[in-house]
């Protein structure tokens, strides 16, 4: 049925079908920025696990686990935004964006110090006193959390205007900023 429905269009929108080229081309600019690899990767808990070892990479692994309180919330809020984007005019998009980037910024700035309460009891109550050195870290996550939530708006905002292709560059560049940050965070603590 859904397919349908996007195969019938909405009526008087004046969009036309595109070619399957234009579809293919759409999709290998997106491919990037969609699948998301600094999220889905886990490329920093690899790093993380070379070169600190097992141990540090069990704290960063807890703490990782509140990372994902502010993503959830933005990512959440991208699912609202990225498809509300691509049905505006062009004069349209940049104040919708501009709010709804501004919203964001205020549900991360909110939900921060409400996720920061959560880690130091949740934490020795689950795991016991050895746990309380990722208590910092987890901190530290999620304001990480919040950064990445809002690369995930940003992300589908420029994929909903129709820029794919800038949307993966960015992508790109925090993925390859996030390696270099891990290794450099890393390095006064390699043996």
């Amino acid at each position: 049925m859904s397919l349908r429905l996007v195969a019938r269009g909405v009526p008087g929108d004046g969009t036309e079908w595109p070619t399957a080229g234009a579809v293919r081309t759409y999709a290998r600019s997106a491919l990037v920025t969609t699948a998301a690899p600094i999220d889905t990767l886990g490329i920093e808990q690899l790093l993380v696990g070379l070169i600190g070892g097992h141990y540090l990479l069990g704290l960063f692994t807890i703490g990782w686990a509140f990372e994902t309180g502010p993503i959830v919330l933005l990512v959440a809020l991208a699912s609202f935004v990225g498809p509300r984007v691509s049905t505006l005019s062009p004069a349209e998009r940049p104040a919708f964006v501009r709010r709804w980037l501004l919203v964001a910024v205020g549900v991360g700035v909110a939900a921060c110090p409400a996720i920061q309460l959560v880690p130091a009891p949740v934490l020795v109550l689950a795991f016991g006193a050895e746990a309380e050195p990722a208590v910092p870290l987890a901190r530290v996550l999620v304001v990480a959390g919040v950064v990445l939530g809002l690369r995930r708006i940003t992300s589908v905002c420029l994929v909903g205007m129709g820029e794919a292709g800038a949307a993966t560059w960015c992508e790109l560049v925090g993925l390859a900023t996030m390696v270099v940050g891990v290794l450099l965070a890393d390095l006064p603590h390699a043996p």
